[in-house]
C-alpha cells in the first residue's frame, strides 16, 4: 500500500488529473536495483591491500621492468649524445629511429607499472571507505535509540520554532534523501586484484550498510527536530550529505547533484531572479543597503512555503504581483549600484592618471575619499556620495593638468617640428614624380589612393601604417590638450622606432616573411607526421601563425620578431607533445594486441571445455565483458587525443591480468588442481564468459528477425510515402524516418548488436505504422466519396470515445492491482467515483447526437437530387457538428489533461487520428458545391 506521502488528493479541478496519473503510475514501489548478472552486491572488497599490491607487482615482473626502464633510459641518453655529434642526415635518421624505438619500449613498460598502480589505488580507496561501516551503523542506531528515549518527555511543539528555519530544514532533508535514493540505484563495476588475476565485482554506489547508516542519520535529524534541537538537526543532515559524498567518491569519484526544491510554478522565476540580484549586490559590498530587499525576499518565501504546507489555493496568483515587484526593485537597485561602481571607477581612473603623471598629494586625497566611502542605507545615498567623489577627482585632475602644461613647457611648435622631421624621413621611403610630389596608385580592393614605396621589399601595409600614425599625431597636436600632446609624443616615439628599424635593415620585412614561411612549414610537417594527434591544438597554432602574419605590418618589427620566437617555441612544444602521444599510442596498441591475443587464447581454452563441462551454450570463443572492453579500447586508442589515451589506459586497468586467467583455464583443461583463489577467479571469469556466450548466441539468433523487420519497415514507409504523395500531403516526416531506418541498419551491421537493433527497429515500425495509418485515414477522408468520408470520420471519433469510456477499468485499474486487492478501490487513498466522473465528462462531451450529424447530413449534401435549400442546411449542420467536435478536442480541459496520461495504451493514437480527420472532412464539406 502507498504511504501517506503517496496518497492522492483529488478535487474537482481537472489539473489534479496530472498528479493523479503520475501517482497512479508510481503505485508499485521499485525494488532495490538488481544486477543484470544476478549476483548480489558485495559489501566490500578484499581487505588484503598490501599483499595484493605485492602480488600485482610480482605478476607483471615489476622489479625486472624497473631495471629494464633504467637501462633503456641510459641507452637513450647515450644515443642523444651521439645524435648531437652526428655529421650526416643518414646517421641522424638512424640514431633518431633508435631513440624513438627505445622511448616506445619505455612507454610500454611504464604502462604496465601504471596498470598495477591504478588497480591498487582503486582497491585501497574502497578499503578506506568501508573499513568501519559496522561500527558507524551501531553508533547511529544507538544515537537514534537515545533520542527516542528522550522524546516522550522532552518533545516540543514545532509551531514554537522558527517557521522559516523549519521550512529550510525540511527542504534540505528532502534534497539529501533524494540524493541518497539516487545513489542507491546506481551500479558500478570494479576490478579488484587477486593472486590469480583481477576479479570483477559489481557494487552499488552506496551499499546496503551505508544506505542504512545514511537514512539512520536522516531519522536521527527528525528526532532532533522533534526535541527542538534545530541546530543539531541541520548538522546531522549536512553530515549525512557529506558522508554520502565520501561513500560515492570511494567508487565513482563523483559528487551527487545538490537539489534545491522549488516553490510554485510562476513564482520560482521572479523569486530566483530577485535573489540572484540580491546576492550580486551583496558580493559587490552593498549588503547593508540591500538588507531590506533580502528581508522582503525571505519573508515572501516563508509566506509561500507556509501556504504550500497548508495547501492554500492559487498561491501563484496571490503572490505574483509581490514577487514581480520584488524582482523589479532588486533590478533597479542593481542598476543604481552599477552606476555607483561606474562613478567610482571613473574617479579611480582620474587618480591613476594623476599618479601616472607623477602627482602624489592630490590623488592621495581623492583616494582617501574612496577608501572612506560608505554606500549608506539607500541607493540615493550611494549615488550622491559616489557622485561627489567623482566630481572631486575630476576637479583635482584638471588642476594637475594645468600644472603639467606649465612645468613641461610643451608647445605645438616643438611637436610640429618633430612631426615635420619624421615626415621628411618618411618621404625618403616613397617614390616621387618629376615635380617631387609623392606617387600614388589606386588600390584594387578598396579603390583608395595609396602611396607607392621605392623599394619592393617595403610592403604597402607598412607604408600605410606610418602614414596613419603620423596623421593621428597631427590630429592630437591640433587638440592642444596636455594628454593629447603627450600621446602625440608617444606616437612620435613609435614612428621613430618603426622607421628606424626599416632604415637600419631595409630587408627586415623580407626576413620576417621568411620566418613566417619556416613557421608554416614546421606546422605543416607536424600535420604530415602527426596529423591525427590533437588536430584542434594544431589548428589553433596554425590560426595563431596566420593572425600574426596578417597583422605584422602594423606593429613594431621587434615585437613581431619576439612573437614569432614565442610561437616557434609553442610549436616545438606541441611537436614534442604529439610525438609523445604517438609513442604512447604505440605502447597502448602493443598492450591492446597482447590483451587481444590473450583473449583469443582464452576463447580457445573455453571452447576446449565444451566436451567435458556439458555447457548449455557451447563456447565458440570468448564473448564476455572484456571483449566489449577491447573494442572500446581500440576505439579510444584510435582517437589519439590525450584524453582518449588516458581513458584507454584506464580500460586496460579494468581488463586486469588476463594472463593469470588464461593460465588457470589451461591448467584446468589439463586436469591440474588449482589453489582455491585461482579456482575462484577462473570460475567467476567462466561465469561471465558463459553469460557473454549466451548473449552472443541470443544476439545472433535475432539477426534474421532484425533483417525481416527492416524489410517490413521499408515496405511500410515506402507505401506510406506513395499514399501521402497521392493525397498531395507532405512526406517529409516519412522521408526522415526512412533515413533513420537506413542509418539504423548501417549502425546495427557495424556493431553487430541485433537485439538492440531489433528493439529500435520495432519502435521505428510502430512510428512508421502510425504515419502510414494517418496517410490511410487521410485518404479515406480525402479520396472517398463524401458520405463514406463522413462515416469514416464518425467511426474514428466513436473509436476514441470507446477508448476513453473503458480507460479506468481497462487501463488504470490493472496498474493498481496488488496481492491485497486493487488500490484504486481503497477510499482512504483514491476517490474512484471522482476519477470515473471526469472520464464520464469526456465521454459526454462527444454525444451521438453530434457525431450522427456528420454522416446523416453528408448523405443529404452528397445527394445531387435533393433540393438546394436542403443541401445548404445539411452543409451548415455538418459544419457545426465538425466544429463542435474540434472544439471538444482542442478546448475541453479534461480532454487536454487526458493527453498527458502516462499509461501505455492506444487511446492517444486514437485521439490524434480522430482529431486529424475532422478538419479534412471540414474541407470536403466546404468544397462541395450546392448549385
Amino acid at each position: 500500500m502507498p504511504n501517506d506521502a503517496d496518497a492522492l488528493d483529488i478535487d474537482s479541478k481537472v489539473e489534479k488529473w496530472i498528479e493523479a496519473f503520475h501517482s497512479l503510475k508510481k503505485w508499485k514501489r521499485a525494488p532495490n536495483p538488481k544486477l543484470r548478472s544476478g549476483k548480489k552486491r558485495r559489501k566490500s572488497p578484499a581487505r588484503t591491500f598490501e599483499q595484493k599490491l605485492a602480488k600485482i607487482r610480482a605478476d607483471i615482473g615489476a622489479d625486472a621492468i624497473d631495471q629494464l626502464v633504467a637501462t633503456d633510459k641510459a641507452d637513450i641518453a647515450r644515443l642523444e649524445q651521439d645524435l648531437a655529434t652526428a655529421t650526416t642526415d643518414t646517421e641522424r635518421d638512424r640514431i633518431t629511429a633508435a631513440i624513438e624505438a627505445l622511448e616506445e619500449q619505455v612507454a610500454a613498460n611504464l604502462m604496465e607499472l601504471d596498470v598495477a598502480a591504478k588497480i591498487a589505488a582503486r582497491v585501497q580507496r574502497l578499503d578506506d571507505a568501508e573499513g568501519e561501516l559496522d561500527e558507524v551503523k551501531a553508533d547511529t542506531l544507538q544515537k537514534i535509540a537515545d533520542l527516542q528515549g528522550q522524546l516522550p518527555a522532552d518533545a516540543v511543539d514545532l509551531n514554537t520554532l522558527d517557521a522559516k528555519r523549519v521550512a529550510e530544514f525540511r527542504a534540505l532533508h528532502v534534497g539529501v534523501q533524494r540524493n541518497i535514493d539516487h545513489a542507491r540505484a546506481e551500479i558500478v563495476t570494479l576490478a579488484r586484484p587477486t593472486r590469480s588475476g583481477p576479479k570483477e565485482d559489481k557494487f552499488s554506489v552506496i551499499n546496503s550498510t551505508e544506505y542504512k547508516i545514511l537514512f539512520g542519520m536522516l531519522e536521527q535529524s527528525v528526532l532532533e527536530l522533534q526535541l527542538g534541537k534545530l541546530d543539531d538537526a541541520f548538522a546531522t543532515v549536512n553530515a549525512a550529505a557529506q558522508l554520502l559524498v565520501t561513500y560515492r567518491n570511494a567508487r565513482t569519484g563523483a559528487d551527487p547533484v545538490a537539489q534545491k526544491p522549488g516553490l510554485v510554478p510562476g513564482l520560482d522565476a521572479p523569486m530566483q531572479a530577485a535573489m540572484s540580484r540580491i546576492e550580486d549586490l551583496e558580493k559587490r559590498g552593498f549588503a547593508t543597503a540591500v538588507a531590506d530587499l533580502r528581508n522582503r525576499h525571505d519573508a515572501l518565501e516563508n509566506t509561500i512555503r507556509t501556504g504550500l504546507a497548508n495547501n492554500e489555493p492559487d498561491l501563484a496568483a496571490v503572490h505574483a504581483d509581490t514577487a514581480r515587484a520584488l524582482e523589479a526593485d532588486a533590478e533597479a537597485a542593481l542598476a543604481d549600484y552599477i552606476k555607483v561602481e561606474k562613478l567610482l571607477a571613473e574617479a579611480r581612473k582620474d587618480i591613476a592618471t594623476m599618479r601616472g603623471n607623477g602627482h602624489i598629494h592630490r590623488p592621495k586625497r581623492a583616494e582617501a575619499k574612496i577608501t572612506a566611502y560608505q554606500p549608506g542605507d539607500s541607493t540615493q545615498d550611494a549615488l550622491e556620495r559616489a557622485g561627489e567623489i567623482r566630481a572631486y577627482a575630476a576637479e583635482k585632475l584638471a588642476d594637475t593638468r594645468k600644472d603639467d602644461l606649465r612645468r613641461a613647457g610643451m608647445s605645438d611648435a616643438d611637436l610640429r617640428k618633430q612631426l615635420d622631421d619624421i615626415k621628411h624621413r618618411f618621404d625618403a621611403f616613397l617614390k616621387t614624380d618629376k615635380s617631387g610630389d609623392r606617387k600614388t596608385r589606386k588600390d584594387d580592393e578598396t579603390g583608395q589612393q595609396k602611396l607607392v614605396p621605392k623599394s619592393s621589399k617595403l610592403p604597402d601595409g607598412a607604408v600605410a601604417e606610418i602614414e596613419l600614425q603620423l596623421l593621428a599625431a597631427e590630429q592630437l597636436i591640433a587638440s592642444g590638450a596636455i594628454d593629447a600632446l603627450r600621446m602625440a609624443a608617444s606616437y612620435f616615439d613609435g614612428v621613430e622606432n618603426f622607421i628606424g628599424a626599416i632604415e637600419n635593415d631595409p630587408k627586415i620585412y623580407k626576413t620576417l616573411e621568411g620566418r613566417f614561411d619556416k613557421l608554416d612549414a614546421k606546422i605543416a610537417k607536424i600535420e604530415k607526421s602527426y596529423g591525427l594527434y590533437e588536430p584542434g591544438q594544431r589548428l589553433d597554432l596554425k590560426a595563431e601563425a596566420g593572425d600574426l602574419r596578417k597583422g605584422h605590418l602594423t606593429r613594431l618589427q621587434s615585437d613581431v620578431a619576439d612573437d614569432i620566437d614565442a610561437l616557434d617555441t609553442k610549436v616545438d612544444d606541441f611537436k614534442a607533445k604529439v610525438k609523445g602521444l604517438r609513442q604512447r599510442k604505440r605502447a597502448l596498441e602493443k598492450v591492446a594486441d597482447e590483451r587481444e591475443a590473450t583473449l583469443k587464447k582464452i576463447g580457445a581454452a573455453l571452447a576446449a571445455r565444451n566436451g567435458t563441462m556439458n555447457e548449455e551454450n557451447p563456447f565458440d570463443g570468448y564473448h564476455g565483458g572484456d571483449a566489449d572492453r577491447l573494442k572500446t579500447l581500440r576505439a579510444k586508442i584510435s582517437e589519439r587525443s590525450e584524453r582518449s589515451l588516458d581513458e584507454a589506459a584506464q580500460i586496460i586497468v579494468e581488463m586486469g591480468n588476463l594472463k593469470g586467467i588464461l593460465d588457470a583455464l589451461e591448467r584446468q583443461n589439463k586436469g591440474e588442481a588449482l589453489p582455491i583463489d585461482q579456482m575462484s577467479a577462473a570460475f567467476d571469469f567462466v561465469a561471465d564468459a558463459r553469460q557473454g556466450q549466451k548473449a552472443h548466441d541470443d544476439n545472433q539468433a535475432k539477426k534474421k528477425d532484425f533483417n525481416d523487420k527492416r524489410s517490413e519497415a521499408k515496405k511500410i514507409i515506402a507505401k506510406a510515402i506513395d499514399r501521402t504523395k497521392d493525397i498531395k500531403g507532405d512526406p517529409t516526416e516519412l522521408e526522415a524516418l526512412e533515413n533513420e531506418r537506413v542509418a539504423l541498419v548501417a549502425e546495427t551491421k557495424d556493431s553487430g548488436k541485433y537485439i538492440e537493433g531489433l528493439t529500435k527497429m520495432d519502435a521505428l515500425v510502430i512510428r512508421a505504422t502510425r504515419l502510414a495509418n494517418d496517410a490511410k485515414a487521410a485518404a479515406a477522408i480525402l479520396d472517398a466519396d463524401l458520405q463514406s468520408a463522413a462515416v469514416a470520420c464518425a467511426q474514428g471519433v466513436r473509436a476514441f470515445r470507446g477508448h476513453v469510456a473503458g480507460f479506468v477499468q481497462k487501463v488504470v485499474a490493472p496498474v493498481g492491482m496488488t496481492d491485497a486487492g486493487n488500490q484504486l478501490d481503497d477510499p482512504a487513498l483514491y476517490d474512484r467515483a471522482k476519477i470515473e466522473g471526469l472520464i464520464t465528462a469526456i465521454v459526454k462531451a462527444m454525444p451521438d447526437a453530434i457525431i450522427d450529424r456528420l454522416d446523416s447530413n453528408a448523405a443529404i449534401l452528397a445527394d445531387r437530387q435533393a433540393a438546394a435549400k436542403d443541401r445548404k442546411i445539411a452543409r451548415k449542420e455538418a459544419l457545426l457538428a465538425v466544429r463542435a467536435l474540434m472544439g471538444v478536442f482542442d478546448g475541453f480541459d479534461p480532454l487536454a489533461v487526458f493527453r498527458s496520461h502516462p499509461f501505455k495504451d492506444e487511446s492517444i493514437a486514437a485521439l490524434e487520428s480522430a482529431r486529424k480527420a475532422l478538419p479534412r472532412l471540414e474541407i470536403r464539406f466546404l468544397k462541395t458545391s450546392i448549385g
